[in-house]
């Protein structure tokens, strides 16, 4: 993200035929992971489906099939699988990390 404000997408990445096939809502998605990514965290890129769900007024199955469409189009990948810790009373949860491979 630019010091004003702005998402920098690169025109040779906005009107690629992977993002020009995606879904209105798996395009939200996939900014909102420009939004976040800020140079240096390619690859840790954190986003929870709690939050997706939030971001996108929708149910946890079809978050789930708007982060399958940006993974079959080859614009991200998940490095880090989420989970929730019970063990020792931790109760710690973790969100999944993506990293954007169309930069």
């Amino acid at each position: 993200m630019s010091p004003n404000g702005f998402i920098n997408i690169p025109r040779e990445i906005w009107r690629s035929p992977e993002v020009m096939s995606l879904s209105a809502p798996a395009t939200v998605l996939f900014v909102e992971l420009l939004y976040r990514h800020n140079g240096r965290n390619n690859g840790q890129i954190c986003m929870s489906w709690q939050e997706a769900q939030m971001l996108l007024k929708c149910q946890k199955r079809a978050v789930a099939k708007y982060f399958a469409e940006l993974r079959d189009t080859g614009l991200v990948a998940c490095t880090v699988q989420g989970s929730f810790d019970h063990k020792n009373g931790a109760r710690k949860g973790t969100c999944n990390q993506y990293r954007l491979t169309c930069i």
